[in-house]
């Protein structure tokens, strides 16, 4: 049972607030004396552990009262009023069967069984037994020389001014729960360590020492809260293991072991959450380099572990002396061979611009080998290279674990960015995001740009191995090569807007055929807000331009592509067009359609003026490029079909006219030197080709106009190219009848040894 009794002490109020297992209710006959009348109470209050707590305007009081009056059998216990403090506003009295309450929730203190030490600790565990109880941690060096287990029945509080001390190699575990404010209690020396049971739901670094003034290093605090998780295998073995930072800007001069083996015994790092208080106010500056030119400086190791969180923080290297170079490496390892479901949220991570570090690779924000199924959700990263997720360490640079021997290759598949994320290159050095061996990856929202010069780097993704299903929703600015392929991008989803870009030449896509560069099945549109008037697609070999001669393994399969740039800019490069895999092809640019199959182009005609009467014969419609002449290796052939209708705007006149068109060309180019040979099958007229369709025109009044038949003329220029014209004969009476074509030209080729011929609008 739990009663309350109050009493009157000089006019002030005494509260017991609260008194439970007695057997009797004591009675309260003056302001010093409380008696249990009838009962030997020797087992149920003890006079030593009987406490007053006394208020008044200068502060809170509290002792032990010590009283000579009480022995075995009496009913009576003495209160010493020596203890209250002056000017008194109220008192309490507490006392039960199970010791001192000294507050509401039922407390009990340390300091009742004596001074600070291990044995005063020992016994408040003994006397509490197996009952569920408080124990506050009153102030004092609390030294443990010897392992000490609290058990799990026993709620630790320690009060500031508690400050726990090991001897060298001594563990000390709270299995029950451990609560405390932003103080430190536990000294984070030592080779033992301080455990804590699942029942401690976060883990404050500032426990261990942490100060939040950008000065200290918190790197032993921060590690200290880490390993406090009690190991696998343990009874008392914690799934959830939640740090919580706190604000403040927390220096950390080594890098933090967040690595993990599963193996039985060793300290357990799967669902690790660091929460902050967001990106402005929880800081850790990453200060574990060493300033070696080129090195790797972690600045969080999580090898091996799964379900790491990060959220509400940022990692800056800003106020560094020897600033970290990667700011979170995820792996799997040689004894844990996964490392999966990391999820990183409300993260900001901001780098040096080091081009040189990490072994030439550049500053790293996140660095991804084969952990899969993260996510990054409303991530911000400045580095050189905001991203490198690789399934190959190859690509890595010299970035490895500095805890755990990471795998050398590992499957990598999964990774998305859901939203808000945005990636910030540094001095235009290197691609932002860098992908060897990955699957299924989505970006939502993005925003990507370059922040500061001192490189030319035009890329966004670079990409090695094969990487299949890749999903692109955003914007990029300062950049203007959304890819560059040396290995497969196969299945890529992409809506991208750009804005201006640094480089106002850059291709929107680059591949490089001296590796694969392979293009199948992707699905691309793209709008050019800025920077418009430059190629869509490069081709590369081995990093540099490719040339006529060169044969690639480049090729583009499978795709749809839609751009708001004109036709001039959206052709293939001829030796991409070459490779027998580049085909079943559609381009849809600003004013036209470009279809490409095997050996086959073929390109849609916006309407084009050709005659007038009394003015214009003919005008060029299309041209088509071709290869780069090749000493003794210059021969092949194309055929072009040209299709499509003839006719005026009869409104103005309301005598309109038109008439269908198809005519063939063939054009073949000599082995020795490329010279050009048109076909003239009209019956001599060097370069013409006549109509073959039969004649179909029809005019509402052939004296106005009547277009009275066609002819598709070819003019070679050198040996670089080919214009195709259409040229009508018109007759009738009418003055500037404009008479148009439209339709679409189609060329077959053959032959040619490492380019195609090229299609093109005039």
């Amino acid at each position: 049972m739990a009663t309350a009794v109050e009493m009157i002490y000089n006019g002030k109020f005494w509260h017991n607030l609260y008194q439970a297992n007695l057997e009797v209710t004591p009675v309260y006959q003056n302001a010093t004396t409380m008696v249990f009348p009838g009962v030997d109470v020797t087992d149920k209050v003890k006079a030593e552990k009987t406490l007053l707590v006394g208020m008044g305007v200068d502060g809170a009081r509290t002792g032990t009262v010590a009283s000579s009056t009480y022995a075995a059998g009496d009913t009576t216990v003495i209160l010493a009023e020596a203890i209250l403090t002056a000017n008194l506003m109220w008192a309490a009295v507490f006392a039960s069967a199970h010791g001192v309450w000294p507050w509401n929730d039922g407390a009990i203190p340390l300091r009742d069984f004596g001074a600070p030490s291990q044995a005063t600790l020992m016994a408040a565990i003994a006397y509490i037994g197996g009952q569920n109880r408080k124990l506050v941690g009153t102030p004092g060096d609390w030294l443990i020389s010897s392992n000490l287990e609290i058990p799990a029945n026993i709620f630790f509080e320690p009060r500031p001014g508690f400050n726990l001390i090991r001897s060298p190699g001594v563990d000390v575990a709270f299995l029950g729960p451990v609560k405390a404010g932003r103080y430190q209690w536990i000294d984070p020396s030592g080779a033992g360590k301080v455990w804590m049971g699942d029942r401690t739901t976060a883990r404050l670094i500032q426990w261990w020492g942490a100060v939040g003034d950008g000065i200290t290093d918190c790197s032993p605090a921060l590690q200290a809260a880490i390993d406090s998780f009690l190991p696998y295998n343990d009874p008392n073995y914690s799934y959830g293991r939640l740090i919580d930072l706190g604000a403040g800007k927390f220096r950390i001069l080594t890098p933090i072991d967040a690595t993990n083996t599963r193996t039985p015994g060793t300290q357990p790092r799967d669902n690790l959450w660091f929460r902050g208080y967001g990106n402005m106010a929880t800081r850790i500056v990453c200060d574990t380099g060493t300033g070696t030119p080129g090195e790797c400086a972690l600045a969080f190791d999580t090898c091996g572990s799964h379900e790491v969180k990060f959220t509400d923080v940022r990692l800056t290297s800003a106020g560094a002396t020897n600033p970290s170079t990667v700011g979170i490496l995820a792996a799997p390892n040689t004894t844990m061979t996964e490392a999966q479901h990391h999820c990183y949220e409300r993260l900001y991570i901001d780098l040096e611009d080091d081009d040189a570090a990490n072994g030439g690779l550049g500053t790293v924000g996140i660095a991804n080998m084969g952990a899969e199924e993260p996510v990054y959700r409303d991530v911000t990263i400045y580095a050189n290279r905001p991203v490198v997720a690789v399934g190959d360490a190859a690509y890595m640079g010299n970035i490895s674990s500095v805890y755990q021997a990471m795998l050398a290759t590992h499957s990598l598949g999964i990774i998305t960015f859901p939203g808000e994320c945005r990636l910030f290159t540094l001095g235009r050095w290197y691609p932002a995001v860098r992908l060897v061996n990955v699957n299924t990856m989505s970006f939502e929202n993005a925003y990507i740009s370059n922040i500061g010069t001192g490189g030319s780097n035009d890329y966004v993704f670079e990409i090695f191995g094969g990487v299949d299903s890749l999903h692109f929703h955003g914007n990029i600015e300062q950049l203007g090569s959304l890819f560059y392929v040396y290995g497969r991008l196969v299945s890529p989803r992409v809506q991208a807007n750009f804005g201006g870009v640094a480089n106002a030449a850059a291709p929107v896509i680059v591949q490089d055929g001296v590796g694969e560069g392979q293009i199948r099945n992707a699905e691309f549109q793209f709008n050019l807000s800025a920077n418009a008037t430059r190629p869509l697609f490069s081709l590369l070999h081995s990093g540099s331009p490719i040339t006529g001669s060169q044969v690639t393994n480049a090729h583009l399969r499978n795709s749809v592509i839609r751009t708001n740039q004109a036709a001039g800019y959206v052709g293939l490069p001829q030796n991409l067009l070459k490779s027998s895999d580049t085909k079943n092809v559609q381009i849809f640019a600003a004013d036209t359609e470009f279809k490409i199959e095997r050996q086959t182009q073929e390109i849609y005609l916006s309407p084009v003026k050709v005659a007038e009467i009394g003015g214009i014969t003919e005008a060029n419609v299309c041209k088509v490029t071709l290869p780069a002449v090749l000493a003794n290796e210059s021969a092949g052939n194309f055929s072009i079909i040209l299709e499509g209708e003839l006719g005026n705007n009869g409104y103005a006149t309301g005598a309109p006219a038109c008439r269908s068109f198809v005519a063939r060309q063939d054009v073949v180019t000599r082995y020795s030197d490329g010279a050009i040979y048109i076909s003239d099958a009209d019956g001599g007229v060097a370069g013409n080709q006549a109509d073959v369709v039969a004649a179909t025109g029809i005019a509402v009044s052939p004296a106005s106009l009547s277009i009275a038949a066609i002819a598709v003329k070819a003019t070679a220029t050198g040996v670089a190219s080919v214009t195709f014209a259409v040229a009508p004969t018109l007759t009738g009476t009418g003055t500037g009848e404009n008479v148009y074509f439209h339709g679409r030209a189609k060329i077959m080729w053959k032959g040619f040894k490492a380019q195609a011929p090229r299609l093109s609008l005039n």
